[in-house]
C-alpha cells in the first residue's frame, strides 16, 4: 500500500519524541533572569547584603546563565534528531503528494464529459 510510512512512531521512536520534547521543552521554558532572581534570594539570600549583593547577583546569574548553557547542549541532540525526522516526514509527504497527483491525473480512454 503506499500510504504506508516508514516513520510512523513505533515504541522506540515514541520514546525519542518524549525525551527530545523533555530537553526542548527545559530549554525553551527557562528564564535565566527569573533562575537568577531565586538564586538571590534562596540560596545567597543570608550572604548578599549591602556592598556584598553586586557579587552575589553576579554570581547569581552566571550559574543561572551556566544552567542554560547546559540545557541547550542537552537539547541540542534531540533538536537535530527533531529536525532529521521531520526532514524525513517532509520527503515522505511529498512523495505521497506526487502520488495522489498521479492518481488524479484524467485518463483519456475514460469518458467522463457528463461530470459536471
Amino acid at each position: 500500500c503506499f500510504l504506508y510510512f516508514s516513520v510512523i512512531p513505533s515504541k522506540k521512536s515514541r520514546c525519542f519524541w518524549l525525551t527530545s520534547l523533555s530537553h526542548i521543552s527545559k530549554m525553551a521554558s527557562y528564564d535565566a533572569s527569573e533562575e537568577a532572581c531565586r538564586k538571590i534570594v534562596n540560596d545567597y539570600g543570608m550572604e548578599a547584603i549591602d556592598e556584598a549583593l553586586d557579587y552575589y547577583a553576579e554570581k547569581a546569574m552566571n550559574e543561572a546563565a551556566a544552567e542554560y548553557e547546559e540545557l541547550i547542549v542537552d537539547a541540542e541532540e534531540s533538536v537535530k534528531d527533531s529536525l532529521a525526522h521531520l526532514m524525513e516526514m517532509i520527503a515522505y509527504f511529498e512523495k505521497l503528494r506526487d502520488k495522489l497527483f498521479l492518481l488524479l491525473e484524467i485518463n483519456s480512454k475514460i469518458d467522463n464529459t457528463h461530470v459536471c
